[in-house]
């Protein structure tokens, strides 16, 4: 492996390819400690030393099942269609069927990103292995505790044989993202701090609490001359609207800097109203939706369904228009569907009125784009004071911005630029 990569593991790395001679195993690494790498490497070792064995590869969602998939160079599938595990929230979990999957002797299970997992999630996935299934369980444990009761990937490194791997030299030296990442786990707590390092991937910029919001759309304008409206992601760790640098206030605050297009449509809910573009990067939110079905585009109003389902809590996708269910063309799955999740059937809701709107998802287990519709009513209304069509939320409620996500919502995702507002205020 060393020979094929150009450069020598170390200890650490090669401890945790050691995990292989394991029945079950953990291994925790944060960015930069080359946790990927050392699955890669884990990965040739199983495939080399136990022929005839099986190696399945998931994560809990599509974005951290990408980003492994990237990394070992094989299929990888989200836990949902593995195992049949909902994730999201906690009412997700029972609601699908078992996978036969995790029945199949021989088999070798590598579960990445398991720290964000809760004790209900993790024992849907150890319910589901067979007895004699190999398990290794990856993630870092210094990430943000899991939504839900309990820690178990932490709890999983104090009984099985677990390797944690820290910032490696080479990352350090060549990364300031991994060197100021590595200070900020190791210090954060109350003591002596080390600043923090400026270099030319990760750059300091001052404020004042009043400057956060007009300094970071600054900031955001010249990533995005530079780097492109996709590459750029803002990271936050308030929700609230109360919160001048929220999620909430800084999706309005951005708007026009990363999408300039004139308005698609507006929903209006109780006391707050929502203005969607074409290309506007979006975020499910509020719960999951197992039975939405999933499109790929024949034509303008014409979409052929696929054998995947649902639309998780946390999925990153962009919304692409809308169209009258009237003009839609719908071509059925020819195939039987496993028993356990009620499709929604799209084409039973075909009315006057009723509006599908197109958002657009990677599906990982397809491994291309697909469509799902999201069903909004047009208010009833004669004059709007909004630009674009006008809905009642309907299944839009689900949908938010999403140019600047919560430190928790960006859990097992990546972005080529983050920026990232901290103030003098709250402990951050």
């Amino acid at each position: 492996f060393e020979s094929m990569r150009g450069f020598s593991l170390e200890q650490l790395q090669k401890n945790g390819v050691g995990l292989v001679t394991k029945k079950g195993a953990v291994l925790s690494g944060c960015a930069g400690s080359g946790k990927t790498t050392v699955s890669e490497c884990m990965t040739m070792a199983l495939e080399k030393g136990l022929p005839g064995y099986t190696i399945h590869y998931a994560a809990p969602r599509g974005k951290a099942a990408g980003r492994l998939g990237g990394g070992v160079r094989r299929p990888v599938r989200t836990l949902h269609a593995l195992l049949g595990i909902g994730v999201g929230d906690s009412s997700g979990y029972l609601e699908l069927p078992h996978s036969h999957v995790a029945a199949e002797p021989m088999s070798v299970f590598i579960f990445d990103e398991m720290a964000m997992a809760n004790i209900n999630l993790l024992y849907e996935v150890i319910s589901r292995l067979d007895d004699t299934a190999i398990v290794y369980f990856l993630g870092d444990v210094k990430q943000l505790k899991p939504i839900g009761k309990g820690i178990p990937f932490r709890d999983l490194m104090n009984f099985m044989p677990t390797v944690e791997l820290g910032v490696s030299k080479r990352a350090a030296e060549g990364s300031g993202i991994n060197y100021n990442c590595d200070l900020i786990n190791s210090q954060s707590r109350p003591g002596a701090v080390t600043p923090l390092r400026a270099t030319n991937d990760f750059d300091l910029i001052p404020a004042s609490d009043a400057q956060i919001v007009s300094t970071i759309k600054s900031a955001v304008t010249a990533e995005i001359a530079a780097f492109g409206a996709d590459a750029v992601q803002v990271v936050t760790p308030f929700a609230t609207p109360k919160r001048e640098w929220s999620s909430f206030n800084l999706n309005r605050e951005l708007h026009d800097v990363f999408n300039s297009k004139e308005a698609l449509l507006t929903v209006r809910g109780y006391d707050t109203f929502t203005t969607f573009r074409v290309d506007d990067r979006v975020i499910h939110v509020t719960s999951n939706r197992w039975g939405f079905k999933r499109y790929i585009r024949v034509d303008e109003n014409t979409f052929e369904e696929v054998p995947s389902l649902g639309v998780a809590n946390g999925e990153v996708g962009f919304i692409r228009g809308y169209i009258p269910s009237v003009s839609a063309t719908l071509i059925p799955l020819e195939i039987e569907r496993e028993s356990g999740v009620t499709p929604r059937e799209d084409e039973e809701s075909i009315r006057e009125g009723l509006y599908f709107i197109l958002v657009e998802y990677y599906d990982v287990d397809l491994e291309t784009e697909v469509f799902i519709f999201y069903h909004a009513e047009e208010k009833d209304i004669s004059v709007s004071e909004f630009s674009g069509k006008e809905f009642r939320y309907g299944d839009l409620e689900n949908l938010e911005l999403a140019y600047a996500l919560t430190t928790h919502k960006m859990q097992g995702s990546q972005s080529p630029v983050a920026v990232f507002p901290l103030g003098s205020r709250d402990g951050t």
